[in-house]
């Protein structure tokens, strides 16, 4: 939140991902910033949701997680994801870039 903000870029933060996905219902975004493991409904699930919805399936969506096995990149993947970013390896140069080529 506060490396976008600091960019100029206008954020709201979703408490989990049901949250989200009442948000996105209502509010348009240009993009979406998710974690995986959250309460509710999961980042994966809430990606896979985002992408089957005729009315934000173009809404790029970024995954940052903790999750970094291959099968759970290939799963971000497989439900829509545009970027996987792994927690570990993140520099906020590499996300911003990565949101302003999706914006």
């Amino acid at each position: 939140k506060n490396i976008l903000e600091s960019k100029g870029y206008h954020v709201t933060v979703a408490v989990n991902g049901q949250d989200a996905w009442n948000l996105l219902q209502k509010t348009p975004f240009a993009l979406l910033i998710t974690d995986v493991n959250m309460p509710i409904m999961d980042g994966f699930v809430l990606t896979e949701k985002v992408k089957q919805n005729s009315a934000l399936s173009k809404l790029p969506v970024i995954i940052v997680t903790s999750l970094g096995s291959d099968a759970e990149k290939a799963r971000g993947i497989e439900v829509g994801a545009d970027a996987y970013i792994i927690k570990n390896e993140f520099e906020s140069d590499a996300l911003l870039q990565i949101v302003s080529q999706l914006v």
